[in-house]
């Protein structure tokens, strides 16, 4: 039970991870228009 466990936690951190990565990626990017934009 244990090993799936993990192996099902781990699946989830991984997608989780791709969503934050995303999400994170869409903050850079609107970051950095926002100083364009100021500029």
């Amino acid at each position: 039970m244990p090993r799936s466990g993990h192996f099902e936690t781990a699946v989830f951190l991984c997608n989780e991870v791709k969503r934050s990565q995303k999400f994170t990626a869409q903050m850079f990017i609107a970051q950095m228009w926002g100083k364009k934009l100021k500029l």
